[in-house]
This record gives structure tokens, sequence and C-alpha cells, in this order.
């Protein structure tokens, strides 16, 4: 049986990695050896043998590049030693990518199917790690939409006036929340559900939007002034206040800083609060 190993140490895709494996085993076409790199593990014996055994590996890993030494050390015993890798490593000013039988249509399928999350889509990572067959047989990623406002039920809107069709009060000004979409699609919910019977209960429409904390035109992921534009209207901001949860998240519309943020949506007059846990 065919093994993949999947080295990361970006916990939503080892938790997608680990509910995919337990929720879908009778369609994991492999087996799946997963090293979660946010404790970095022991080069030894013991862990060049997993990479012997896996017939193929893929490496994802965000913050330090391959001139780490793990990173590099890793990189080094692939090229020598492994016939199909793939490794993606995003580091704050350039990603590194190297690869190794593992062809351009397959990498944008894999990537697509990555970056698209949701359980379903990583079963189809997976199994395309594994696949001989061309792309052209392989299923495409499920739609989940790279943006959306959700509702009291955590159920989901397409765009501002959907929302407010159906949930909201046109007379009553609006708080925004911004959040990732990966805890939406990993059913993560509890205090942007609290957020929004408590912003309900002061008489404000709650507007609970995700998005993405970057873009990626590879696949398709728009940046989060395009997402915006795409829920809200072009630069049009219906709230007065808006709570960002998420870290980098505003570097996606061009700013580093909350004054030039201010610069760059120019009819973007609300106050912004930054949440990180």
């Amino acid at each position: 049986m065919s093994r993949l190993m999947y080295i990361s140490n970006l916990g939503k895709q080892i938790q997608y990695i680990e509910k995919a494996v337990a929720t879908y085993p009778e369609l994991i076409q492999g087996e799946v050896d997963i090293c979660n790199m946010k404790k970095q593990p022991l080069w030894d014996g013991d862990f060049e043998s997993r990479l012997r055994a896996a017939d193929v590996v893929l490496v994802t890993n965000m913050g330090v590049g391959l001139d780490s030494p793990f990173l590099e050390r890793l990189e080094r015993w692939l090229y020598a030693h492994h016939p199909k890798y793939w490794i993606d490593v995003v580091e704050p000013k350039k990603t590194d990518i190297l690869y190794r039988n593992i062809d351009v249509d397959q990498r944008t399928l894999l990537e697509s199917y990555r970056r698209t999350s949701g359980v379903m889509n990583y079963v189809r990572l997976i199994n395309g790690a594994f696949s001989t067959k061309p792309t052209s047989e392989w299923e495409k990623p499920d739609h989940i939409p790279w943006q959306a406002i959700m509702g009291r039920n955590g159920n989901i809107y397409e765009t501002y006036d959907e929302f407010m069709d159906a949930e909201g009060n046109r007379d009553w000004p609006s708080i925004a929340v911004y959040f990732y979409r990966d805890e939406w699609i990993m059913g993560d919910i509890y205090y942007q559900q609290a957020l929004f019977e408590e912003i309900y209960k002061h008489q404000y429409n709650p507007i609970i939007f995700y998005g993405q904390y970057g873009s990626n035109p590879r696949v398709g992921i728009p940046n989060m002034k395009l997402s915006m534009n795409y829920l809200f209207g072009k630069d049009v901001f219906p709230f007065d206040v808006l709570i960002n949860t998420c870290k980098f998240s505003f570097q996606s519309l061009g700013a580093q800083t909350l004054e030039e943020l201010k610069i760059t949506g120019r009819t973007y007059r609300s106050r912004v609060y930054h949440i990180h846990g």
C-alpha cells in the first residue's frame, strides 16, 4: 500500500489531514504518516526510516525558509534519496518551492485542494499525491466560497444584500467582525456566534464575515480587498465598526498599519479593533 508522509508546521493543515484520515478511512487510497513540525522532530534513524517508507513526501512550512538548519537538511536528504516530493516553504520575504516527479498540473490541483480546504478536499489531496491517473480524471475541489457573511445559525450568505434581506434590519447601524475562513469550515464558530448574539442584542446588525488572510492567483484566491468588494460592493463598507480577529489580514489590502489602511480605503471611515489570540 502506498504511503504519504505529510510534514507541516501549519496547525490547520494538520487538523484537516487528521480529520480526513479519521473520518473517511474507507476513501483513503493509502497510508498517511503525519509529522507536526510545530515541535521540530529529532533527526535520527527513526525519522529517516519514516522518510524512506514514504512513497511521497509533502512538506509545507511557514515562518522560516530552507536556510533553516532542519529544513535545509530535509531538502538535501530528499534531493539525495527520495523519488517523489514537494516542498512548499513560505517565509516573510519569499517562497521556496522544490519538487520531483510531481508535474505542474498535479501541483496545481494538489495546491487547489489544500488552499480550498475542507475535509473532503484533503481526502482528494491525499489520494492525488498517490495517483498515477492523468489529472483530467482527478476530482475537482469542493466549492467553498472564499468569502461569506455568517448568519445566526452558522449558515452563510455570499453578499451583504443577501444577508440583510434574510436576517438584517436596514434601520439599524452595523458592527462587522472579520474572522478566518478555516474556522467556519471546521465548525469552530463559538465566539463568532456569541458576538452575533451580543451585537444583535444591542440593535446593531452583526456582519460576521470570513475571508482569506492572503491571496493566491494560481488557485483563484482573492485578496482581502477583492473579497470585501465582492461582499459589500466596490469600496463600500456598510458598517460603523470592524472587529478584526485575524493576524496579517490587512496586509492583503496593501496596508501595513492602521493609518495606511485608512489611506488605502478612502471611503473606509470605520473604527477598527484588532483582537489576536
